[in-house]
């Protein structure tokens, strides 16, 4: 019996844990779209395994990488094609396969 509640314990943390960064995700983009113009535009596409940004920026930390980063987001937006789609997917095994891409 001890051990039953400790796995549920432990779930139960793990859950509060997730809503927490969800939460916290939540804001930062709230924060985004208040403080960056045409962020929200972004949202227009439904988010995948990776995308042009993820391609073509290296891992952004703060507003100013949010900034450049939408930059890539919108260019797929007015851009959007088959064919930007499939070179983003050679991209993406290039990158997975043999470490090519933005750092």
């Amino acid at each position: 019996k001890c051990l039953n509640m400790r796995k549920y314990f432990l779930v139960l943390i793990m859950l509060l844990v997730l809503f927490q960064l969800a939460l916290a995700e939540e804001n930062i983009v709230s924060d985004f779209e208040k403080t960056i113009p045409y962020y929200s535009e972004r949202h227009r596409v439904k988010p995948g395994i990776t995308g042009w940004a993820q391609l073509c920026y290296p891992y952004g930390a703060d507003e100013n990488d949010a900034i450049q980063k939408l930059q890539y987001d919108l260019y797929y937006v007015k851009n959007y094609s088959l064919f930007l789609d499939i070179s983003i997917m050679f991209n993406t095994v290039e990158v997975v396969l043999w470490g090519k891409g933005a750092r």
